[in-house]
């Protein structure tokens, strides 16, 4: 007797981000006989369209339900129990990146992260960390709500050691780690830089170093440019500035050197942007994402970084190689990369393996049931 086909609703960040859209990519491919639902905006459905078994939905509908509901006097149910019942859901699966962070609001979160459970059925986090966060109280709160799931893998050993007693937690390597299929173009004489644009307000720690930031950015790609190499600016994320951002590094460059680089905006075309970076025979990672792409792609890969998260991946990976802390950008000496990435080629076979450990236990309800 066949099982019936499993309805799972799944729950990212959904603004265009490569490194998100890459892991609703690598889950909807893992499972293709899974029927996943999604709510997210029309550029993100775009980006899905060709998804056999992801089912993209407006957010404006289920609300506008909710509003008949309200009006025919039934107000004890919220969109995602409404989502659930609609769908006759039988998992959900929360699956991101930074989607822990202690920000102003972060009672409003936990209130909508308890909401989003789906009641007697499995519930599933994967490919997060934890933090930064700043007080106790954020911690022990969600100590009890992650009581809530059936279970969270965590991508650093960091974030899991802070939840390591509860029986539900584990940890494995970054799900992009284990993409799939990648391509395998001719390499070309460029280096890939991916940026990120440290003027947002959400990044107010670190916008001191913007400056700095930038006009090292257009350095290293004269430096480069000058010994022949054609320089690609990559952008993951519009609605995160990093388009703003390279436009700036790209108007420090001098004009006579300036044809020599190129920018590749990253708007939805998975393909077009893997194959792109695969192309490339060194990158420089800002981003998180370019950072294990980068490994995985044998390219030989150097971090800067802006962000905990990156630096507690090195350190589980036991990166030997060269990385400059963002605090540290201007000591970067462009003139000695060539050295450092010649020092930072990272056989990732163990992390590959071990990035599919985010879906055991997803795997372990499947198949019994």
């Amino acid at each position: 007797m066949d099982r019936k086909k499993k309805r799972v609703r799944i729950f990212a960040y959904t603004k265009v981000n490569l490194g998100d859209d890459l892991f609703i990519k690598i889950l909807c491919e893992r499972y293709p006989d899974i029927t996943f639902y999604l709510f997210a905006d029309k550029d993100t459905k775009a980006v899905f369209k060709g998804c056999r078994n992801l089912r993209c939905y407006d957010y404006l509908w289920p609300r506008r339900m909710l509003r008949v509901l309200r009006m025919l006097g039934i107000n004890n149910v919220n969109d995602d129990q409404l989502l659930g019942k609609l769908f006759k859901l039988d998992a959900y699966v929360y699956i991101g990146g930074s989607i822990f962070i202690q920000g102003n609001f972060w009672r409003n979160a936990l209130q909508n992260r308890y909401a989003q459970l789906i009641e007697g059925k499995p519930n599933f986090v994967m490919g997060c960390n934890f933090g930064p966060f700043e007080s106790k109280e954020y911690l022990s709160s969600y100590r009890r709500l992650f009581q809530n799931y059936t279970d969270v893998c965590f991508r650093d050993e960091y974030s899991y050691q802070l939840f390591k007693e509860m029986k539900n937690t584990r940890h494995g390597s970054d799900i992009v780690f284990g993409i799939a299929g990648l391509p395998q173009p001719e390499v070309i004489k460029a280096v890939g830089i991916s940026v990120i644009n440290l003027e947002l307000p959400a990044r107010k720690e670190i916008v001191q170093y913007a400056k700095q930031y930038d006009a090292k950015m257009a350095e290293i790609a004269e430096v480069f440019i000058r010994k022949g190499y054609d320089i690609y600016f990559y952008s993951f994320c519009k609605a995160e500035g990093d388009e703003e951002a390279i436009e700036r590094i790209v108007e420090l460059i001098s004009p006579t050197l300036r044809k020599q680089s190129f920018s590749h905006y990253y708007r939805g075309d998975l393909d077009a942007v893997l194959q792109s970076l695969a192309s490339m025979e060194y990158i420089i990672a800002t981003r998180f994402h370019a950072m294990i792409l980068g490994m995985v792609l044998k390219k030989p890969t150097y971090p800067i970084i802006y962000d905990e998260k990156m630096k507690h991946v090195l350190e589980d990976m036991k990166f030997a190689g060269n990385y400059s802390l963002l605090s540290e950008v201007g000591d970067i000496i462009p003139q000695e990369m060539i050295v450092d990435f010649t020092e930072n080629a990272q056989d990732v076979t163990r992390q590959v393996a071990d990035s599919h450990k985010h879906f055991t236990a997803f795997e372990k309800y499947i198949n019994e049931n």
